[in-house]
């Protein structure tokens, strides 16, 4: 079962997923950073950065792919941001769980029609706590 514990002081937070003995703690507050292990983990371009941001303000919500588009796009009319927005969600899989076999959903960022979910249990713990110490 995931466990997750709020730092104030750095302004982070932790998910321990026993299955893997692994921990990832994530820094939103200041540059978007992730470690795994104690390790620092390279995320990747900053649209992967801000997808990673976007989808931990709004952990364990579904946050549909037309919100995420127009979060990271705007109006820019671009080339296909659809499959744009599928390569940086496969490369923060990657990111985030390195050890997750190719094609496979993982268990920390999944796809829930319409969009994705970054999963962080238990829910009700991030932002309540996150708004109170701020």
């Amino acid at each position: 079962m995931p466990l997750m514990r709020y730092e104030s002081k750095k302004r982070s937070f932790e998910v321990r997923f026993d299955l893997r003995s692994a921990i990832l703690k994530y820094r939103l507050l200041g540059p978007i950073e992730a470690h795994h292990d104690g390790q620092t983990v390279d995320l990747g371009t900053y649209k992967q950065r801000a997808l990673l941001a976007l989808l931990l303000i709004h952990a364990n919500a579904v946050v549909s792919t037309d919100r995420i588009i127009d979060e990271l796009w705007g109006d820019d009319p671009g080339r296909d941001r659809q499959n744009t927005l599928w390569v940086n969600v496969s490369g923060l899989r990657s990111a985030l769980e390195p050890d997750r076999e190719k094609r496979t959903e993982g268990s920390i960022l999944l796809t829930r029609s319409p969009g994705f979910l970054q999963q962080l249990l238990p829910a009700s713990c991030f932002p309540g706590r996150f708004d109170q110490r701020l």
